[in-house]
Parts: structure tokens; sequence; C-alpha cells
């Protein structure tokens, strides 16, 4: 039976124009969704923001990985908003930092609860990363507005299918 459904879910998946933008895994306790990477545009010159998520539906939080380029690398906030839901964390796991010529790369994980992010896909206005430094600099990370459109849809589609 669990053989039937996979094989369903995987046909479902792959006429889905969504199904390219995230892969879907059983896994003992529920279903995972892994949403590929996405760079998003940096309201700052020399910063870069590069996202991928990892979903489980029997899990009450959502892991978001993230990397982080800029010459300031010490992080004292992650903030995503999008319209009236934000969510901000100082508990944030640092991975690694690289040096990338002028700048160096940072690595980090962050949990958001599952709610909150589900809210945040539902909301018209495009989803934005804010990063704080220690120093009181705050860079924005965000996704243009008609990307935004094509983003959300994918990723409530992924969502509903996965529950």
């Amino acid at each position: 039976m669990r053989r039937f459904f996979l094989v369903l879910l995987s046909l479902v998946t792959i006429s889905s124009p969504a199904a390219r933008r995230y892969t879907m895994r059983l896994i003992d306790d529920g279903t995972m969704l892994f949403f590929f990477p996405r760079k998003l545009t940096a309201s700052e010159k020399g910063h870069s923001f590069v996202y991928d998520i990892n979903y489980n539906t029997s899990r009450d939080s959502v892991v978001v990985n993230m990397t982080y380029t800029a010459s300031d690398s010490d992080i004292h906030l992650i903030r995503l908003k999008a319209g009236s839901v934000s969510y901000e964390s100082t508990d944030f796991r640092v991975f690694y930092r690289e040096r990338k010529m002028k700048s160096i790369a940072t690595r980090i994980n962050v949990c958001c609860p599952k709610d909150v992010f589900e809210y945040i896909f539902q909301s018209e206005e495009p989803l934005i990363f804010e990063v704080e430094t220690n120093s009181g600099n705050v860079s924005h990370f965000f996704y243009k507005k008609s990307k935004w459109q094509k983003e959300k849809t994918c990723v409530s589609e992924a969502i509903l299918l996965a529950k």
C-alpha cells in the first residue's frame, strides 16, 4: 500500500509545474519536502543570500538553511516577514564561515514554526529576509513581486500535496 501511495504521489508531483521547485520523500513519521535553493535580490550591493527549506509534515517547525554573504559575518538576528506575518530569531546555528574574495559566506540554520511558515506563503506581499549584524547593520533580501506569486503558488501547492 505504501509503495502504491508513493507511486501515485510521484505521478501527481511530476505533472505539476511546481515539481521542479521541490522534492518530496515519504519518511517514517510523515512526508518531507525539500525546497531547492533560491537566490534572493539584495538591497545592498556586494551582499548575496541563498536559502533552502526542509518541511516535515509531522514536526512543529520548518528548517530554513541560508547562505549569507557580506563583509560583516557577526550575525545577531534573522527575520522573515511577508505582509503582516513576521518571525525573528536570535536562536540560530552557524554551520560555517568561509572567505569569498572580499566577503564572508556564512551558512546559517534557523527553525521557524510551521504555522508561521505557512502563513508567510499565503501572503500577497513578498517574503523578505532581514539579517541584522552585531554592529546594527540590517541587510534585506527579497523576491520581486512577479517571482513571489510563482513561488508562493509552488510552495502552497507542495504543502497541500504533502498533508
